[in-house]
């Protein structure tokens, strides 16, 4: 083998180590990268599963309270109603004959 072809090889040799580490480098960068978004993924969903889980009991009392919001409104002008009855009969109190 002549001179200029074993410094030729050398060089490609250490050309393709050098490029060689440079793509174990990214493999690995592009590995952690899965890894730490897999991690902000489990962040940001596990207490949004949580809340779920936790207020849920409290969620189901909420929804019955807000059916049976119209049925109390009703009540509640029902009596609102009585109580004008009751202003107007002590404004203007019926005449008992004696």
């Amino acid at each position: 083998m002549e001179p200029y072809q074993k410094q030729l090889l050398e060089k490609i040799t250490a050309l393709s180590e050098e490029s060689n580490k440079i793509l174990r480098g990214l493999r690995r960068q592009a590995r952690w990268g899965v890894f730490f978004s897999l991690v902000k993924w489990a962040i940001i969903i596990a207490p949004l599963v949580w809340a779920y889980i936790y207020f849920q009991p409290y969620l189901g009392s909420f929804k019955d309270i807000l059916q049976k919001l119209p049925e109390q409104l009703q009540t509640i002008e029902g009596i609102g109603n009585q109580i004008e009855g009751a202003k107007d009969f002590l404004k203007n109190p019926p005449k008992i004959p004696i």
